[in-house]
């Protein structure tokens, strides 16, 4: 016990790097990969959520993407970038490489 006192300052460092390093892997599980798009003719964010939501419910998408991109509403206009969040990518990075199979 008295090297717990006399070595506090290391036990408040060890508790103060395991607290760090959950809240990195938290944030790391939580971040999103984007995609970047130009808006076509006729696109909404409504379709777009149809094609780029990923399994998440479409409203949440779009409020993502208004948020993102620092819109003022919803609409979108033609020639426009915008940064869609894409989870599902980020989910399958680890996946994307193919095995090799052996021709015999």
């Amino acid at each position: 016990m008295t090297f717990i006192k006399n070595n506090s300052y290391f036990f408040v460092l060890f508790i103060l790097c395991i607290g760090f390093t959950m809240i990195g892997v938290n944030k790391l599980n939580k971040e999103a990969a984007y995609l970047e798009i130009t808006v076509s003719e006729g696109d909404s964010l409504w379709a777009l959520a149809h094609q780029h939501a990923d399994n998440r419910p479409v409203n949440e998408w779009i409020e993502d993407v208004v948020k993102l991109n620092d819109l003022a509403t919803s609409t979108i206009h033609p020639g426009t970038e915008l940064r869609l969040p894409s989870y599902e990518k980020l989910r399958n990075k680890s996946f994307d490489h193919q095995i090799a199979e052996s021709g015999r």
